[in-house]
């Protein structure tokens, strides 16, 4: 029996592995609740039926799975798969692509993204937030390939599938899409990151993608500025919004480097105002701060990253 009227897929892509690629399951209140995933956010409470989604996020890995063991002895194909995203050895691949009927695809996802085979998966008839996670998953075989041009194009048209049933996903895959623009020196990458954290807003449990998307365009903008001193104002605000949404531990290289862009930024604007001893200030602050990261143990010799 397949899960063809079982409920829709639990945001893929929104949130990482492993709650972003487990199934929802029908019952009470869970519709609420994969709506707030959506959202990018996770339900302020959760159902019983997901309380397997709950651990895992928590990153109690194994009592979520002992969870699901137990709904998966009923056969239970939802219960099945969600395990296998925990643990793919606890399952027959073919077997679970046969019962999960058109959530088979994520089973070709899952396997890709654990690395355990070498082919991306392929669909043509996903549609929604499962159609943007297989084209992501193109994207990253594109770019390791090294063919950077198809992989932006791939995330373009995954932004494209998530952009009806989730705002934030499509946020995600235009911010991935302008990270690779960045890389090769495509001028897309602004207007793409700007429409991501326009996508990301309200994203409340998303905090380190909308920094990491901050950064991106607040580097950007900084590169530009070699050739324009001006720009350095508008790259500011982005490396501050960077550390307001993240702190040293939940994101210690996102922090640092916000931090060392900051202090860069700062030390080589104009000191024309009484303002600019203060803007020292703050630089000397945020460098001593990227140093708590930026270790000579970890980093013997390449010091901060300024760009």
């Amino acid at each position: 029996m397949g899960v063809r009227h079982a409920g829709a897929a639990a945001a893929p892509g929104v949130f990482p592995l492993p709650l972003g690629y487990m199934l929802i399951p029908p019952a009470e209140h869970t519709e609420a609740a994969r709506a707030e995933m959506l959202a990018g956010r996770l339900p302020e409470h959760w159902p019983p039926a997901l309380r397997a989604h709950q651990l895992a996020v928590s990153g109690q890995r194994e009592s979520a799975i002992a969870a699901l063991a137990v709904q998966a002895k009923t056969g239970d194909p939802v219960a099945r798969y969600n395990r296998f995203v925990l643990d793919p050895d606890s399952d027959d691949p073919d077997d679970l692509r046969r019962v999960l009927d058109q959530f088979a695809i994520l089973v070709d996802v899952v396997l890709f993204t654990l690395g355990r085979t070498e082919t991306p998966p392929q669909s043509d008839a996903a549609d929604g937030e499962i159609a943007a996670t297989v084209l992501s998953a193109q994207a990253a075989y594109a770019l390791a390939k090294e063919n950077p041009s198809l992989a932006i194009a791939f995330l373009d048209s995954a932004a494209d599938a998530a952009s009806a049933v989730s705002a934030p996903l499509a946020g995600i895959m235009l911010g991935g899409a302008a990270a690779i623009c960045r890389d090769i020196g495509d001028p897309g990458g602004v207007q793409r990151l700007e429409h991501a954290l326009r996508a990301l807003d309200g994203a409340d449990d998303l905090r380190v993608v909308r920094a990491e998307i901050h950064l991106c365009l607040a580097r950007i903008i900084h590169e530009q500025a070699q050739s324009n001193t001006a720009l350095l104002a508008k790259a500011i605000p982005h490396y501050h919004s960077a550390l307001q949404l993240v702190r040293r531990n939940d994101a210690p290289l996102v922090w640092a480097a916000a931090h060392a862009g900051l202090a860069a930024a700062y030390l080589t604007m104009p000191m024309v105002e009484a303002s600019g001893q203060l803007r020292l200030g703050v630089a000397a602050q945020s460098l001593r701060s990227a140093l708590t990261v930026y270790t000579r143990t970890e980093y013997p010799r390449s010091g901060p990253a300024f760009s």
